[in-house]
C-alpha cells in the first residue's frame, strides 16, 4: 500500500495491491495481482480520512468485491460495504465461516443467473 497525493494535491488516495487467493467471479485468478485506489491515507504528516471509503492494512486477508467505474474514488462496491475481513477463517463483520460465505455469494450468483 502507497499514499499519494493526487496530481493537484487536492486528494490523498491509497494504492492497494491485492494478491488474489480464490476468485469468484470475473476474471480474477489465483496469484494474480490486483492493483487499484481508494481515496484517504496519510502523506507525512497530513491524513485525509474519508467515511465509507474502505481500509486495508497490510498483510490482511479480505474478501473485496469490485465493480463500477475503475477511475473513480475507489472500485470497491459500495465502498465499504464491498470489503470484508478474514481472521482465523472467519468474516469478521458478520461473523461467519468464509467457506460458508463464499458458498452463499455462489449460490446467490447462480440463481441470479437463472432468473
Amino acid at each position: 500500500m502507497e499514499s499519494s497525493w493526487n496530481p493537484e494535491k487536492s486528494r490523498i488516495y491509497t494504492t492497494v495491491v491485492l494478491v488474489v487467493e480464490t476468485g469468484i467471479k470475473g476474471d480474477f485468478k489465483a496469484n494474480e495481482s490486483v492493483r487499484f485506489q481508494t481515496i484517504g491515507g496519510t502523506v507525512d504528516d497530513i491524513t485525509l480520512s474519508v467515511p465509507g471509503s474502505p481500509q486495508f492494512k497490510l498483510d490482511e486477508k479480505a474478501i473485496v468485491f469490485f465493480g463500477g467505474e475503475s477511475n473513480i474514488n475507489t472500485p470497491v462496491t459500495g465502498w465499504e460495504q464491498g470489503k470484508f475481513t478474514v481472521e482465523n477463517g472467519i468474516v469478521l463483520e458478520n461473523g461467519r465461516n468464509i467457506d460458508d460465505f463464499i458458498g452463499e455469494i455462489r449460490a446467490l450468483m447462480n440463481r441470479l443467473s437463472e432468473e
